[in-house]
């Protein structure tokens, strides 16, 4: 009888650099299509069924209401309507106020901004220790402990005033900042760091004992804010992850099912095609859905930028869960490229998992005549 020697196939990976080059474009393509969900579908149905437009009106009442309350009882000064709501700007006007409460003389006058000047008003840390708390120990010990360090102040019992050589050099700052000295520019700084210190204890007081006006609470607001901010991060959160796992079960799982031989967009682009290491063969239904349950922590990190219509990269870091996942994410992302670099076949580690390796077409349609099929 005579033997029949078997068809042998050499069946070659596709390199090292394909290989990277084909994650990368599946990286950026469930990027796009997890963006496109999360914009156009996820954030919208949320929004709608949370009635957002309510929660967000709610949330700006309260900023405002905690506004209106600083500026009511004096403890803030706004000088222009249109910065009405921005603090970063508001507690910089107050601070010049209040250095010109020190530096100004009686009926000193910048034209540029006439709040500025030796008016109560502008004193807004001693009218929040005296007249406010009525406890004005914590903001003399303050002064006397700064000016033992820096003598600028002559203090008398309640009577605070800047020494006269100060006080000309703060008072040029206003006028005419460009002829200070470095002493004087030294001076300003350090009056300004106590200012800031200062106005930092003052906030601390108001977070432990409330500060009210008319019955209205700045806790009170303070807290539906932060209720807000809470919900806003946990609904971006949630969002972003529902548009990731969506985004990777449509492009890992069901275009795959309709594009020929199970293969995902970059795939069909560089005509490449995965297969199993245990039979060389195309990967069935159920080995595909578990290779995309293993693709999921090899993209995490396209889920971490998915609010960033929403809010900056840098506020990314304050949101919960999305920064560990990142972080994780990262650390699996390297560690693939390892075993792309450094295994025979150069598989990632999803590869390594759902025991498969990508090769060339022509590679399958080898694979296909070796097993009779014709081609």
């Amino acid at each position: 009888m005579e033997q029949i020697e078997p068809k042998t196939v050499n069946i070659q990976p596709i390199s090292k650099g394909k290989r990277l080059l084909v994650y990368l474009a599946d990286f950026f393509l469930t990027f796009i299509l997890t963006f496109v969900v999360f914009n156009a579908l996820v954030m919208p149905i949320g929004n709608l069924i949370t009635d957002y437009s309510c929660r967000q009106q709610k949330n700006d009442d309260a900023a405002q209401a905690q506004f209106n309350i600083l500026y009511e009882e004096k403890v803030m000064l706004h000088e222009n309507d249109s910065d009405l709501f921005s603090y970063n700007k508001n507690v910089e006007y107050t601070m010049n106020c209040y250095l010109s409460y020190y530096a100004f003389d009686e009926g000193d006058i910048l034209e540029t901004h006439p709040q500025y000047g030796h008016k109560l008003d502008n004193e807004v840390i001693k009218h929040f220790y005296y007249d406010i708390r009525n406890n004005s120990g914590h903001y003399i010990t303050t002064l006397q402990t700064f000016n033992n360090e820096h003598p600028y102040f002559v203090i008398n019992d309640t009577d605070i005033a800047l020494k006269d050589d100060v006080k000309t050099n703060i008072k040029l700052s206003f006028f005419s900042p460009n002829d200070m000295s470095a002493d004087g520019k030294t001076m300003l700084g350090d009056l300004q760091n106590l200012f800031m210190n200062l106005y930092a204890d003052v906030f601390k007081d108001i977070e432990q004992n409330d500060l009210l006006h008319n019955n209205a609470s700045y806790l009170a607001n303070k807290k539906i804010v932060n209720d807000m901010e809470s919900y806003m991060h946990w609904q971006l959160v949630v969002s972003a992850l529902i548009s990731y796992l969506v985004s990777v079960g449509i492009y890992f799982v069901l275009l795959p099912l309709i594009i020929k031989d199970n293969r995902t967009l970059a795939m069909l682009m560089m005509r490449v095609t995965r297969i199993g290491t245990n039979n060389m063969f195309l990967l069935s239904k159920v080995e595909n859905v578990l290779n995309a349950i293993y693709m999921v922590p090899f993209n995490l990190p396209v889920a971490f930028f998915m609010p960033m219509t929403y809010v900056t990269f840098t506020y990314l870091f304050n949101l919960p869960v999305l920064p560990a996942l990142l972080v994780v994410g990262a650390v699996i992302i390297v560690i693939s490229l390892f075993f792309v670099l450094f295994t025979a076949f150069n598989q990632t580690l999803c590869d390594k998992l759902s025991r498969s390796v990508i090769i060339k077409n022509e590679e399958l349609d080898e694979i296909y005549r070796a097993k009779g099929y014709d081609i």
